[in-house]
Protein backbone atom coordinates (compact mmCIF):
# COMPACT_ATOMS: atom_id res chain seq x y z
CA UNK A 1 0.00 0.00 0.00
CA UNK A 2 1.44 3.32 -0.87
CA UNK A 3 1.42 5.34 2.16
CA UNK A 4 3.77 8.31 1.80
CA UNK A 5 5.28 10.22 -1.07
CA UNK A 6 8.64 8.36 -0.90
CA UNK A 7 6.69 4.88 -1.08
CA UNK A 8 4.88 6.43 -4.28
CA UNK A 9 8.26 7.72 -5.72
CA UNK A 10 9.35 4.03 -5.30
CA UNK A 11 6.40 2.96 -7.01
CA UNK A 12 6.71 4.87 -9.99
CA UNK A 13 10.59 4.13 -10.17
CA UNK A 14 9.12 0.59 -11.54
CA UNK A 15 8.04 1.88 -14.66
CA UNK A 16 9.59 2.96 -17.64
CA UNK A 17 10.42 6.63 -17.78
CA UNK A 18 11.83 7.28 -21.23
CA UNK A 19 12.54 10.85 -19.88
CA UNK A 20 15.69 9.65 -18.93
CA UNK A 21 16.29 7.28 -21.63
CA UNK A 22 15.65 9.00 -24.18
CA UNK A 23 18.95 8.46 -26.29
CA UNK A 24 17.50 4.70 -26.14
CA UNK A 25 13.84 5.60 -26.92
CA UNK A 26 12.08 3.53 -30.01
CA UNK A 27 10.70 5.80 -33.00
CA UNK A 28 7.65 7.19 -32.22
CA UNK A 29 6.30 4.64 -34.58
CA UNK A 30 6.29 2.03 -31.84
CA UNK A 31 4.34 3.96 -29.14
CA UNK A 32 0.07 4.69 -29.74
CA UNK A 33 -2.50 6.06 -27.37
CA UNK A 34 -4.80 2.86 -27.21
CA UNK A 35 -3.22 1.40 -23.76
CA UNK A 36 -3.45 5.45 -22.64
CA UNK A 37 -7.55 5.06 -23.84
CA UNK A 38 -7.87 1.80 -22.17
CA UNK A 39 -6.65 2.66 -18.73
CA UNK A 40 -8.49 6.60 -18.55
CA UNK A 41 -11.63 4.09 -19.83
CA UNK A 42 -11.29 2.08 -17.13
CA UNK A 43 -11.58 4.97 -14.66
CA UNK A 44 -14.34 7.11 -16.33
CA UNK A 45 -12.48 8.94 -18.91
CA UNK A 46 -11.69 11.80 -16.26
CA UNK A 47 -9.68 13.84 -19.35
CA UNK A 48 -12.69 14.58 -20.59
CA UNK A 49 -15.91 17.09 -20.05
CA UNK A 50 -13.47 20.45 -18.73
CA UNK A 51 -12.95 23.35 -21.18
CA UNK A 52 -9.18 22.10 -22.19
CA UNK A 53 -6.21 24.20 -23.38
CA UNK A 54 -3.05 22.15 -24.99
CA UNK A 55 0.25 23.25 -26.09
CA UNK A 56 2.98 21.94 -28.29
CA UNK A 57 5.94 23.56 -29.81
CA UNK A 58 9.59 23.39 -29.96
CA UNK A 59 10.38 26.13 -26.84
CA UNK A 60 8.58 28.09 -25.11
CA UNK A 61 5.53 25.65 -24.44
CA UNK A 62 6.73 25.19 -20.47
CA UNK A 63 6.33 29.29 -20.16
CA UNK A 64 2.82 29.29 -22.33
CA UNK A 65 0.87 26.74 -20.08
CA UNK A 66 2.42 28.77 -16.89
CA UNK A 67 1.22 32.13 -18.48
CA UNK A 68 -2.23 30.88 -19.69
CA UNK A 69 -3.03 28.99 -16.91
CA UNK A 70 -2.23 32.33 -14.69
CA UNK A 71 -4.31 33.88 -16.97
CA UNK A 72 -7.86 31.62 -16.36
CA UNK A 73 -6.77 31.98 -12.70
CA UNK A 74 -6.85 35.72 -12.40
CA UNK A 75 -10.02 35.70 -14.21
CA UNK A 76 -11.49 33.18 -11.13
CA UNK A 77 -11.50 30.04 -12.90
CA UNK A 78 -9.97 27.14 -10.68
CA UNK A 79 -7.37 25.17 -12.74
CA UNK A 80 -5.27 22.32 -13.31
CA UNK A 81 -1.79 22.97 -15.20
CA UNK A 82 0.19 20.17 -16.10
CA UNK A 83 3.79 20.95 -16.93
CA UNK A 84 6.86 18.60 -17.86
CA UNK A 85 10.05 18.30 -17.01
CA UNK A 86 10.29 19.45 -13.84
CA UNK A 87 12.66 21.96 -12.17
CA UNK A 88 12.68 21.26 -8.23
CA UNK A 89 10.28 18.88 -7.31
CA UNK A 90 8.14 16.23 -9.84
CA UNK A 91 5.05 17.51 -8.14
CA UNK A 92 5.23 20.67 -10.05
CA UNK A 93 3.96 18.63 -12.91
CA UNK A 94 0.63 18.31 -11.92
CA UNK A 95 -0.61 21.80 -10.11
CA UNK A 96 -3.63 23.13 -8.31
CA UNK A 97 -4.37 26.65 -8.90
CA UNK A 98 -1.23 27.27 -9.43
CA UNK A 99 0.29 25.26 -6.29
CA UNK A 100 2.48 22.21 -6.74
CA UNK A 101 -0.04 18.93 -5.89
CA UNK A 102 1.12 18.38 -2.06
CA UNK A 103 2.99 15.10 -0.91
CA UNK A 104 -0.23 13.56 0.60
CA UNK A 105 -2.58 14.06 -2.38
CA UNK A 106 0.62 12.80 -4.87
CA UNK A 107 0.70 9.33 -2.79
CA UNK A 108 -3.06 9.16 -2.62
CA UNK A 109 -2.96 9.22 -6.54
CA UNK A 110 -0.55 6.82 -6.90
CA UNK A 111 -2.31 4.21 -4.33
CA UNK A 112 -5.37 4.99 -6.24
CA UNK A 113 -4.01 3.82 -9.60
CA UNK A 114 -1.91 0.64 -7.78
CA UNK A 115 -4.76 -1.52 -8.32
CA UNK A 116 -5.37 -1.35 -11.33
CA UNK A 117 -1.49 -1.19 -12.24
CA UNK A 118 -1.38 -4.60 -10.43
CA UNK A 119 -3.84 -6.56 -12.58
CA UNK A 120 -2.19 -4.95 -15.34
CA UNK A 121 0.68 -6.57 -14.97
CA UNK A 122 -1.01 -9.57 -14.49
CA UNK A 123 -3.39 -9.67 -17.41
CA UNK A 124 -2.20 -7.76 -19.66
CA UNK A 125 1.39 -6.25 -18.80
CA UNK A 126 1.78 -4.72 -22.53
CA UNK A 127 -0.84 -2.18 -21.30
CA UNK A 128 1.40 -1.01 -18.24
CA UNK A 129 1.78 2.62 -18.62
CA UNK A 130 5.10 4.70 -18.90
CA UNK A 131 6.21 7.12 -15.98
CA UNK A 132 5.38 9.52 -17.86
CA UNK A 133 1.62 8.04 -18.97
CA UNK A 134 1.17 7.39 -15.05
CA UNK A 135 2.14 11.73 -14.68
CA UNK A 136 -0.81 11.94 -17.25
CA UNK A 137 -3.26 9.65 -15.64
CA UNK A 138 -2.19 11.16 -11.94
CA UNK A 139 -3.24 14.48 -13.58
CA UNK A 140 -6.09 14.09 -14.68
CA UNK A 141 -7.57 12.07 -11.73
CA UNK A 142 -6.44 15.09 -9.65
CA UNK A 143 -8.30 17.63 -11.91
CA UNK A 144 -11.25 15.90 -11.17
CA UNK A 145 -10.62 14.83 -8.05
CA UNK A 146 -10.66 18.90 -7.03
CA UNK A 147 -13.42 19.72 -9.72
CA UNK A 148 -11.04 22.32 -11.37
CA UNK A 149 -12.80 24.61 -13.52
CA UNK A 150 -10.03 23.91 -16.86
CA UNK A 151 -7.06 21.99 -17.63
CA UNK A 152 -3.79 23.71 -19.20
CA UNK A 153 -1.52 20.88 -20.44
CA UNK A 154 1.93 21.10 -21.99
CA UNK A 155 2.65 18.19 -24.29
CA UNK A 156 5.89 16.09 -23.09
CA UNK A 157 7.41 15.58 -26.97
CA UNK A 158 6.15 15.61 -29.70
CA UNK A 159 2.71 15.98 -29.94
CA UNK A 160 0.48 13.21 -32.14
CA UNK A 161 1.76 10.45 -30.08
CA UNK A 162 1.93 12.21 -26.70
CA UNK A 163 0.06 10.88 -23.75
CA UNK A 164 -1.56 14.06 -23.71
CA UNK A 165 -3.27 14.03 -26.82
CA UNK A 166 -5.92 12.32 -25.05
CA UNK A 167 -8.26 14.91 -24.20
CA UNK A 168 -10.67 17.42 -26.36
CA UNK A 169 -8.85 20.23 -26.33
CA UNK A 170 -10.91 23.76 -26.84
CA UNK A 171 -8.17 25.12 -28.07
CA UNK A 172 -5.12 24.35 -28.96
CA UNK A 173 -1.54 26.15 -29.03
CA UNK A 174 1.79 25.40 -31.84
CA UNK A 175 4.29 27.89 -30.22
CA UNK A 176 7.23 26.77 -33.04
CA UNK A 177 8.83 24.22 -34.51
CA UNK A 178 12.32 24.16 -34.73
CA UNK A 179 14.81 21.03 -35.33
CA UNK A 180 15.10 18.89 -31.60
CA UNK A 181 15.04 15.21 -31.00
CA UNK A 182 15.09 14.31 -34.65
CA UNK A 183 16.56 10.46 -33.91
CA UNK A 184 12.61 10.64 -32.66
CA UNK A 185 10.33 12.97 -34.21
CA UNK A 186 12.00 14.00 -37.74
CA UNK A 187 15.31 15.18 -39.28
CA UNK A 188 13.11 18.06 -41.03
CA UNK A 189 11.30 20.66 -40.03
CA UNK A 190 8.38 19.32 -41.62
CA UNK A 191 8.31 15.91 -40.30
CA UNK A 192 8.43 17.50 -37.10
CA UNK A 193 5.94 19.75 -37.94
CA UNK A 194 3.35 16.77 -38.58
CA UNK A 195 3.90 15.54 -35.10
CA UNK A 196 3.00 18.77 -33.59
CA UNK A 197 0.14 19.18 -35.36
CA UNK A 198 -0.95 15.73 -34.42
CA UNK A 199 -2.93 17.67 -31.25
CA UNK A 200 -4.95 19.25 -33.24
CA UNK A 201 -8.62 18.77 -32.99
CA UNK A 202 -11.66 18.43 -35.79
CA UNK A 203 -13.61 22.07 -35.47
CA UNK A 204 -10.56 23.48 -32.75
CA UNK A 205 -9.14 26.75 -32.83
CA UNK A 206 -5.49 26.46 -33.03
CA UNK A 207 -3.27 29.52 -31.77
CA UNK A 208 0.53 29.32 -33.28
CA UNK A 209 3.62 31.31 -33.43
CA UNK A 210 4.42 29.75 -37.14
CA UNK A 211 4.45 32.41 -40.16
CA UNK A 212 3.55 31.28 -43.50
CA UNK A 213 7.19 31.61 -44.67
CA UNK A 214 8.51 28.67 -41.88
CA UNK A 215 8.67 25.52 -43.86
CA UNK A 216 6.35 24.00 -40.64
CA UNK A 217 3.20 26.33 -41.94
CA UNK A 218 2.18 23.98 -45.25
CA UNK A 219 2.41 21.20 -42.63
CA UNK A 220 0.02 23.13 -40.04
CA UNK A 221 -2.39 24.70 -42.59
CA UNK A 222 -3.34 21.28 -44.35
CA UNK A 223 -4.24 19.64 -41.00
CA UNK A 224 -6.40 22.53 -39.56
CA UNK A 225 -7.92 23.01 -43.34
CA UNK A 226 -8.54 18.90 -43.03
CA UNK A 227 -10.07 19.29 -39.60
CA UNK A 228 -11.79 22.50 -40.06
CA UNK A 229 -9.85 24.26 -37.04
CA UNK A 230 -9.55 28.03 -37.71
CA UNK A 231 -5.89 29.59 -37.60
CA UNK A 232 -4.75 32.07 -35.29
CA UNK A 233 -1.54 32.94 -36.62
CA UNK A 234 0.90 36.29 -36.28
CA UNK A 235 -0.43 39.07 -37.81
CA UNK A 236 -4.01 37.10 -38.35
CA UNK A 237 -5.42 37.10 -34.62
CA UNK A 238 -2.29 38.58 -32.93
CA UNK A 239 0.49 40.76 -33.55
CA UNK A 240 3.32 42.19 -31.48
CA UNK A 241 4.47 45.40 -32.03
CA UNK A 242 6.92 45.69 -29.67
CA UNK A 243 9.14 44.39 -26.84
CA UNK A 244 10.99 46.93 -24.48
CA UNK A 245 13.31 45.28 -22.53
CA UNK A 246 14.51 46.31 -19.08
CA UNK A 247 15.70 45.60 -15.85
CA UNK A 248 14.00 44.94 -12.52
CA UNK A 249 14.88 46.79 -9.17
CA UNK A 250 17.08 44.36 -8.11
CA UNK A 251 19.07 44.01 -11.50
CA UNK A 252 16.83 40.92 -12.91
CA UNK A 253 15.80 40.90 -16.77
CA UNK A 254 12.31 42.36 -17.32
CA UNK A 255 10.47 43.02 -20.25
CA UNK A 256 7.46 45.27 -21.52
CA UNK A 257 5.00 43.75 -24.21
CA UNK A 258 2.22 45.83 -26.43
CA UNK A 259 0.78 44.09 -29.02
CA UNK A 260 -2.80 42.55 -30.04
CA UNK A 261 -4.15 39.14 -28.89
CA UNK A 262 -7.73 38.56 -30.20
CA UNK A 263 -9.60 41.39 -28.95
CA UNK A 264 -7.62 42.36 -26.63
CA UNK A 265 -4.92 45.35 -26.44
CA UNK A 266 -1.77 44.93 -24.35
CA UNK A 267 -0.04 48.19 -23.51
CA UNK A 268 3.57 47.90 -21.95
CA UNK A 269 2.79 45.12 -19.61
CA UNK A 270 5.70 44.28 -17.73
CA UNK A 271 6.83 40.78 -17.18
CA UNK A 272 9.27 38.61 -15.38
CA UNK A 273 11.09 37.00 -18.57
CA UNK A 274 14.26 37.37 -20.58
CA UNK A 275 14.19 36.78 -24.06
CA UNK A 276 11.76 38.35 -26.36
CA UNK A 277 10.45 35.44 -28.08
CA UNK A 278 8.52 35.35 -24.09
CA UNK A 279 6.70 38.52 -25.59
CA UNK A 280 5.11 36.28 -28.13
CA UNK A 281 4.23 33.50 -26.14
CA UNK A 282 2.07 36.09 -23.67
CA UNK A 283 0.48 37.02 -26.76
CA UNK A 284 -0.09 33.76 -27.92
CA UNK A 285 -1.33 32.98 -24.31
CA UNK A 286 -3.83 35.58 -24.19
CA UNK A 287 -5.67 34.38 -27.24
CA UNK A 288 -5.78 31.27 -26.43
CA UNK A 289 -7.53 31.80 -22.72
CA UNK A 290 -9.89 34.41 -24.62
CA UNK A 291 -10.97 31.44 -26.63
CA UNK A 292 -11.09 29.43 -23.86
CA UNK A 293 -12.91 31.95 -21.73
CA UNK A 294 -15.67 33.03 -24.00
CA UNK A 295 -16.38 29.09 -24.67
CA UNK A 296 -16.73 28.43 -21.22
CA UNK A 297 -19.20 32.00 -20.79
CA UNK A 298 -16.65 33.96 -18.75
CA UNK A 299 -16.14 37.55 -19.64
CA UNK A 300 -12.49 38.20 -20.41
CA UNK A 301 -10.63 41.22 -18.66
CA UNK A 302 -7.69 43.45 -19.32
CA UNK A 303 -6.95 44.09 -16.20
CA UNK A 304 -6.51 40.78 -15.18
CA UNK A 305 -5.06 39.47 -18.47
CA UNK A 306 -2.08 42.41 -16.92
CA UNK A 307 -2.21 41.21 -13.42
CA UNK A 308 -1.46 37.39 -14.51
CA UNK A 309 1.53 38.32 -16.57
CA UNK A 310 2.96 40.83 -14.40
CA UNK A 311 3.26 38.72 -11.24
CA UNK A 312 3.98 35.42 -12.83
CA UNK A 313 7.37 33.54 -11.70
CA UNK A 314 8.81 30.78 -14.09
CA UNK A 315 11.25 28.81 -11.77
CA UNK A 316 14.47 27.96 -14.47
CA UNK A 317 13.53 30.04 -16.71
CA UNK A 318 15.62 33.65 -16.84
CA UNK A 319 15.59 32.60 -13.08
CA UNK A 320 17.38 36.10 -11.68
CA UNK A 321 19.01 35.68 -8.21
CA UNK A 322 20.37 38.83 -6.64
CA UNK A 323 23.28 38.69 -4.45
CA UNK A 324 27.27 38.72 -4.29
CA UNK A 325 27.98 37.48 -7.00
CA UNK A 326 24.27 37.76 -8.51
CA UNK A 327 23.36 34.62 -10.73
CA UNK A 328 21.27 33.89 -13.58
CA UNK A 329 19.52 30.68 -14.32
CA UNK A 330 18.33 29.35 -17.46
CA UNK A 331 17.15 25.83 -18.65
CA UNK A 332 18.10 26.70 -22.13
CA UNK A 333 19.70 23.52 -24.02
CA UNK A 334 19.15 24.99 -27.81
CA UNK A 335 21.66 26.56 -30.25
CA UNK A 336 18.37 29.28 -30.04
CA UNK A 337 17.09 29.85 -26.58
CA UNK A 338 21.18 29.46 -25.87
CA UNK A 339 22.11 32.50 -27.38
CA UNK A 340 18.44 34.05 -26.00
CA UNK A 341 19.80 33.25 -22.62
CA UNK A 342 23.40 34.89 -23.41
CA UNK A 343 22.07 38.00 -24.53
CA UNK A 344 19.79 37.97 -21.58
CA UNK A 345 23.39 37.51 -19.12
CA UNK A 346 25.11 40.71 -21.27
CA UNK A 347 21.87 42.83 -20.61
CA UNK A 348 21.90 41.79 -16.93
CA UNK A 349 25.78 41.64 -16.52
CA UNK A 350 26.01 45.56 -17.59
CA UNK A 351 29.91 45.15 -18.50
CA UNK A 352 30.53 43.30 -15.43
CA UNK A 353 32.43 39.58 -16.21
CA UNK A 354 30.11 36.60 -16.81
CA UNK A 355 31.30 33.13 -15.55
CA UNK A 356 29.44 30.25 -17.10
CA UNK A 357 28.37 27.21 -15.54
CA UNK A 358 27.08 24.76 -18.11
CA UNK A 359 25.85 20.97 -18.32
CA UNK A 360 24.39 18.95 -21.54
CA UNK A 361 23.12 16.03 -22.40
CA UNK A 362 24.41 13.57 -25.02
CA UNK A 363 22.21 14.08 -27.77
CA UNK A 364 23.30 17.60 -27.98
CA UNK A 365 27.08 19.20 -29.88
CA UNK A 366 28.12 21.03 -27.09
CA UNK A 367 30.18 23.55 -29.74
CA UNK A 368 27.15 24.54 -31.92
CA UNK A 369 24.90 24.89 -28.69
CA UNK A 370 27.34 26.93 -26.69
CA UNK A 371 29.17 28.07 -29.25
CA UNK A 372 27.48 31.61 -29.07
CA UNK A 373 28.85 32.51 -25.38
CA UNK A 374 32.43 31.44 -25.71
CA UNK A 375 33.55 34.95 -27.05
CA UNK A 376 31.41 36.92 -23.94
CA UNK A 377 32.12 34.56 -20.94
CA UNK A 378 35.11 35.08 -18.92
CA UNK A 379 35.41 31.64 -17.31
CA UNK A 380 33.70 28.05 -17.98
CA UNK A 381 33.01 25.28 -15.44
CA UNK A 382 31.02 21.83 -16.62
CA UNK A 383 29.14 19.91 -14.41
CA UNK A 384 27.05 16.09 -15.12
CA UNK A 385 23.76 16.27 -15.16
CA UNK A 386 21.17 13.90 -13.09
CA UNK A 387 19.98 11.92 -15.88
CA UNK A 388 21.93 8.89 -17.30
CA UNK A 389 21.35 10.86 -20.98
CA UNK A 390 24.17 13.37 -19.25
CA UNK A 391 27.15 14.08 -20.88
CA UNK A 392 30.39 13.71 -19.12
CA UNK A 393 31.73 16.89 -17.25
CA UNK A 394 35.37 15.75 -18.71
CA UNK A 395 34.08 14.87 -21.90
CA UNK A 396 31.93 18.86 -22.48
CA UNK A 397 34.92 20.75 -21.52
CA UNK A 398 37.20 18.78 -23.58
CA UNK A 399 34.54 19.78 -25.87
CA UNK A 400 34.73 23.61 -25.48
CA UNK A 401 38.75 23.44 -24.80
CA UNK A 402 39.61 24.21 -28.27
CA UNK A 403 37.31 27.62 -28.94
CA UNK A 404 38.13 28.17 -25.28
CA UNK A 405 41.88 29.32 -24.79
CA UNK A 406 41.75 30.80 -21.39
CA UNK A 407 40.64 27.12 -20.46
CA UNK A 408 37.51 25.10 -18.96
CA UNK A 409 37.27 23.72 -15.52
CA UNK A 410 35.05 19.93 -15.01
CA UNK A 411 33.66 19.03 -11.94
CA UNK A 412 31.14 16.32 -12.26
CA UNK A 413 29.33 17.09 -8.74
CA UNK A 414 27.39 20.39 -9.31
CA UNK A 415 27.87 21.55 -5.85
CA UNK A 416 31.72 21.43 -6.51
CA UNK A 417 30.98 22.74 -10.07
CA UNK A 418 28.79 25.76 -8.69
CA UNK A 419 31.52 26.38 -5.85
CA UNK A 420 33.97 26.94 -8.43
CA UNK A 421 31.91 29.30 -11.05
CA UNK A 422 30.90 31.28 -7.59
CA UNK A 423 34.05 31.78 -6.68
CA UNK A 424 35.32 32.75 -10.09
CA UNK A 425 32.22 35.52 -10.64
CA UNK A 426 33.05 37.10 -6.77
CA UNK A 427 36.79 37.30 -7.41
CA UNK A 428 35.87 39.81 -10.53
CA UNK A 429 33.03 41.37 -9.36
CA UNK A 430 31.16 38.97 -12.15
CA UNK A 431 27.68 37.23 -12.59
CA UNK A 432 27.23 33.81 -13.12
CA UNK A 433 25.31 32.15 -15.63
CA UNK A 434 23.75 28.70 -15.48
CA UNK A 435 22.65 27.00 -19.00
CA UNK A 436 22.47 23.69 -20.69
CA UNK A 437 19.59 21.78 -19.22
CA UNK A 438 16.21 22.05 -16.99
CA UNK A 439 18.16 19.53 -14.77
CA UNK A 440 21.20 21.42 -14.49
CA UNK A 441 19.06 24.74 -13.52
CA UNK A 442 16.95 22.55 -10.87
CA UNK A 443 20.35 21.28 -9.45
CA UNK A 444 21.14 24.63 -9.05
CA UNK A 445 18.42 26.32 -7.29
CA UNK A 446 18.22 23.05 -4.77
CA UNK A 447 21.68 24.17 -3.96
CA UNK A 448 21.47 27.53 -3.34
CA UNK A 449 18.07 26.82 -1.02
Amino acid sequence: MIRTFDDAMRFLASFTDWEQLLHRAPARTTFDLGRLHRLLASLGDPHLGRPTLHVTGTKGKSSLTAMADAILRAHGMSTFRFLSPHVLTVRERLSIDGQPVTEAAFAGLVEQLRPQIERLRQRAPEDVPSFFEMMTVMGFLLATRNGVDALTLEVGLGGRLDATNVVDPTVCVVTGIALDHTRILGDTLEKIAFEKVGILKPGRPVVTGLRDDHPGWPVLRARADELGCRVIAPGDGWSLESCEEALTDDGGPLIRVSGTAGGRRLDRVPMHAGPPHQAENALMAVTACEVLLEAAGVSVDDGCIADALAGLRMPGRSHWIPGTPPILVDGAHTTESVAEAGKVARRVAAGRPLHLLCGLTRDRDPRAVLGSLLDSVASITTTRLSTPRSLGADALAAALRAGFPPGVTARSDVDEALGVVLENAIETGGVVLVVGSLYLAGAVLKSLQ
